[in-house]
């Protein structure tokens, strides 16, 4: 369990760091320190579907015995 731990906090800390890009979009310190985000490499549309991608494998990724992680994770998700 505790590698599918490890592996699914990796995951949602990705897909929390594009959600943020996303977020700060061209107001935030990244854009206007001409730092290299998700949103700069890929554009929105990409970074979305990104997070999308991210945000599933790290509950497909979660073990079955911890069903309120998944809770979790979906509550965090239908909020961004």
């Amino acid at each position: 369990e505790r590698g599918a731990l490890k592996k699914a906090g990796e995951l949602f800390g990705i897909a929390f760091q594009i959600i943020d890009d996303l977020e700060d979009g061209k107001e935030g310190s990244d854009h206007t320190n001409k730092k290299a985000t998700s949103l700069t490499l890929f554009g929105p549309e990409k970074a979305r579907e990104m997070a999308a991608s991210f945000l599933d494998q790290a509950l497909r990724s979660l073990p079955k015995a911890m069903p309120a992680l998944e809770t979790l994770f979906l509550s965090y998700s239908s909020t961004n």
